[in-house]
């Protein structure tokens, strides 16, 4: 049998009834993997068929029903590698032997093509689906002036357009590019040469359809022809508006966080992986080492020789885990070599392998300092104790003595065992069984000055002056009684009493009143005339302090008389003559003047003081009605023209603003588009009516100042402010104006009234006014403050406006009329602010935001006293 050997395409000869092959050419032994020797002989299912029996008799039958067949098949060689295969197969005569003629080609390269085109297709589909579903927008650009977009994915819609707005090559893609950033691009481009390189890559702005800014990432390829000439550009834009925001938030967040750092009072180090990466400059301040200088050093060498050993231990410990971070206090060397103890808390955060350990240091040298002096002290103080000349006994609520010092012992001849743990009654002079004190049973916090005695060992009852006073104990409530020994003392008292009785004999027929009173204040003695005349029985002042008889805690003006009292007694020869008010029985209030002489002992001690006080009630009375008067005149001259001024300077504002919403309403009448503005400025014109209508009330209220005062009240000072925010935003709506309110508080409340609202207006006004920068900043800081001890809510107004020079600075507050009516929210003139805040008791100062620099703008700083 013959066959060609020569053909390209592999020839089988098949027996069609047994399906074994009888003859193949040398082609097929490449496209069958076996030698030609061994493929004769073979199944066909053994070799096309991978041993199939009925795929091979369904194909033998199939060619004897139509006399040619041809299929495509898989077929795995014996090497495992799959090849597509094409049969072609008729039945034949050669021979007269009836057989079947099969010619294989293989089709592998051919499938594999139509599968990568068809593949291709899919995956083109899928990624324009995804690139217009995802961030990232793709567009063509004509190589053209100011590069015509011809094409865009769907999603440029993200920025307004659709891909219909792109057909008509009006959209450039220089017009979408904000207009500051269109320079840097183009120069950017012709630094890359663009003409000759392939790409360049930029971050800027682009304008939406709707007008909004949207930061973007563009990268721009250039597309050449078989000429290497440019035909296109082709190019991808991510939005990276939200990152461009988060990247400008977390400088100004880090930018805070070291402002505060860098200012709170203690020490800050950050420690991440056992590196510092950050230190403050309190850190330095307290070391007295710089900052490259601490970033070598650690908290061992910086310690004190004795301290060294128990630092390094500790911070082993808590290095290894054997002990939680904790607080810890030693002593320092700073770089001057002076001694500093410090006191540290540790914190501690761990993410992702990284530990940040945060250490607070505070320099506690001068408590450290202070608790050593107290130490000293009490040792002193247990010596004084010990040795002071009176006695002394602690009593616990059991009435049980807890302790006694020697004096105590040497006084009553008891010995300190004696009397520790026994009951107080022991030495009680009322006996053994009385156990009441009046202290304990009827809720008083001392007695001063008890006149009485106490039992000693021997049974004799020793005259003592004793004072009681309940203490605390280390958290528990005892009575602490200091007693003189007054034996001596009661004689001599014997022998002033018979004295006192010719004295008091003289006084009685004076017409002034005579007072003697010791030098703790309390009254020994007073004559008739002086009991008649404040109404007391002389039992009734006797051993009573003058404070709470016959002279009131403070007088009507405010002042202090307790305090005078106590400054009298301490000296009264520097008080000879002094006049104050008193008070009678009957509360009426009466104007003494004072002529006192002190009373001393033997040793020129004074024991006491001697007053002779004459009544200038009536001197008193017309010397305040002819002041009351003046002052009544002179506040009602003042405050016509503080409310002339403020109706003249608020209402031509008022005028101001209305007149140009009406404006601003007639333009939105002819424009339908910015009716939905009109609203807005109608609101304006209510407000600014209702505003006016209250300033109206508030001068009509007030004008007649003969009757009616400032009233004063307790005002929530913060929506007054926030009123006034919202007051400038709308007065000033064509300029930018962030505010940025600091305060610590929710509420706070100050003695003010209504008039604040102008106060805050007139000073945020002044901000935005006089202001040359596209972003007006205000940053009002508010803090609590004592001055002349009294409790104050300070605001800062500081701003990033044009400044005031220093020249200025003493007559910007001067009473003058501005005749500027052109500009909205005057207010009433930084005059009238002081006045204002002089009718609450408070002042207003100025500074430069920058010390030393008024240009980068001012810092008013106003003080109100805080309602309580």
């Amino acid at each position: 049998m013959e066959i060609a050997h020569n053909d390209q395409n592999a020839i089988l000869f098949i027996d069609p009834n047994s399906g074994i092959i009888l003859e193949a050419n040398k082609q097929s032994e490449n496209l069958l993997d076996k030698k030609r020797k061994e493929i004769i002989g073979l199944k066909i299912e053994n070799i096309l068929f991978n041993g199939q029996n009925k795929k091979t008799k369904r194909f033998l039958r199939k060619i004897k029903q139509n006399k040619t067949q041809s299929i495509y098949f898989l077929r795995n060689t014996d090497k495992g590698d799959p090849k597509h295969l094409s049969i072609k197969a008729s039945e034949c005569q050669i021979n007269n032997n009836h057989l079947i003629k099969c010619t294989l080609r293989e089709e592998t390269q051919k499938i594999r093509i139509e599968d990568f085109l068809l593949g291709t297709s899919r995956t083109y589909l899928k990624l324009e689906e995804i690139i217009n579903q995802g961030p990232i927008v793709v567009f063509l650009c004509a190589n053209k002036k100011n590069w015509p977009i011809i094409y865009a994915s769907e999603n440029i819609s993200k920025f307004g357009y659709t891909t219909e707005d792109l057909k008509s090559e009006n959209i450039n893609l220089m017009n979408l590019i904000h207009p500051d950033d269109i320079e840097r691009l183009m120069l950017k481009e012709d630094k890359m040469s663009f003409e000759n390189n392939s790409e360049f890559r930029a971050k800027c702005r682009i304008t939406t359809k709707f007008g909004d800014i949207k930061w973007v990432i563009i990268h721009i390829w250039a597309r050449k022809n078989s000429h290497e000439n440019i035909t296109h550009r082709l190019g991808v834009m991510l939005d990276i508006t939200k990152r461009k925001q988060a990247e400008e938030a977390r400088e100004e967040s880090e930018e805070r966080f070291k402002r505060m750092a860098d200012n709170i009072r203690d020490g800050l180090t950050i420690i991440e992986n056992r590196e510092i990466i950050y230190i403050n400059d309190r850190i330095c301040e307290i070391t007295g080492y710089s900052r490259e200088e601490l970033m070598k050093l650690s908290g061992v060498e910086i310690a004190a020789p004795e301290e060294k050993g128990r630092v390094k231990k500790f911070m082993e410990n808590v290095n290894n885990g054997v002990i939680p971070l904790k607080d810890f206090e030693y002593w320092i060397i700073r770089k001057d070599g002076s001694r500093r103890y410090i006191h540290n808390r540790y914190s501690c955060s761990q993410g992702n392998e990284i530990i940040d350990r945060f250490i607070i240091t505070t320099d506690i040298t001068e408590r450290k300092l202070a608790e050593q002096k107290l130490k000293e002290s009490e040792e002193r103080f247990r010596t004084l104790y010990e040795n002071i000349a009176g006695g002394i006994l602690i009593i616990g609520h059991d009435y049980i003595i807890k302790d006694v010092n020697n004096r105590t012992c040497e006084i009553t001849g008891f010995s300190r065992e004696e009397l520790i743990g026994q009951y107080c009654n022991l030495i009680c002079a009322k006996g053994a069984q009385y156990k009441l004190c009046p202290i304990w049973e009827e809720g008083k916090q001392g007695i001063e000055g008890m006149d009485t005695t106490i039992k000693c060992k021997n049974g004799r009852l020793n005259p003592i002056i004793k004072n009681i006073k309940k203490i605390n104990l280390e958290g528990k409530i005892y009575i602490l009684e200091n007693f003189q020994d007054i034996a001596e003392c009661k004689l001599t008292e014997q022998k002033l009493r018979e004295s006192e009785e010719k004295y008091r004999e003289l006084v009685n027929s004076a017409n002034s009143i005579i007072l003697k009173w010791d030098i703790h204040g309390k009254i020994i003695y007073m004559n008739e005339f002086g009991l008649n005349f404040f109404g007391y029985t002389s039992s009734e002042l006797t051993g009573h302090h003058v404070v709470g008889t016959i002279v009131p805690e403070t007088e009507t003006s405010g002042r202090d008389l307790v305090l005078l009292m106590d400054y009298i007694c301490e000296n009264p020869d520097k008080y000879e003559n002094n006049e104050n008010e008193n008070i009678t029985k009957q509360g009426k209030k009466v104007w003494i003047s004072w002529s006192n002489k002190s009373i001393k002992d033997e040793q020129g001690n004074v024991i006491g003081i001697l007053s002779v006080g004459n009544d200038i009630t009536d001197r008193k009375i017309a010397e305040e009605k002819l002041k009351e008067s003046e002052i009544k005149h002179r506040l009602a001259y003042n405050k016509a023209n503080f409310y002339k001024d403020l109706f003249a300077h608020d209402m031509s504002n008022i005028l101001h603003n209305i007149l140009s919403s009406i404006e601003l309403y007639t333009l939105c009448q002819k424009y339908p588009e910015k009716l939905e503005k009109g609203e807005d400025l109608l609101e304006i014109i209510r407000d600014q009516a209702k505003r006016g209508a209250k300033l109206i009330s508030n001068v009509n209220k007030l004008s007649r100042l003969e009757e009616i005062e400032l009233n004063l009240q307790k005002v929530e000072m913060l929506p007054y402010l926030k009123d006034a925010f919202k007051f400038v935003e709308a007065s000033f709506r064509g300029r930018k104006i962030n505010v940025i309110l600091d305060t610590q508080n929710e509420k706070l409340f100050i003695l003010a009234n209504e008039l604040i609202l102008d106060v805050f207006e007139n000073l945020l006004i002044n901000s935005v006014k006089y202001n040359n920068n596209n972003s007006v900043l205000i940053h009002i800081k508010i803090s609590k403050e004592i001055q002349d001890d009294i409790k104050h809510i300070k605001l800062q107004f500081i701003d990033n406006g044009i400044g005031i020079p220093d020249f200025r600075k003493e007559t910007i507050f001067q009473r003058t009329l501005n005749e500027d009516n052109s500009v909205k929210g005057m207010g009433i003139g930084l005059s009238l602010v002081r006045s204002i805040l002089s009718s609450f008791n408070g002042h207003i100062s100025i500074e430069d935001k920058e010390p030393g620099d008024y240009t980068q703008g001012c810092n008013f700083i106003i003080y109100i006293p805080e309602a309580e």
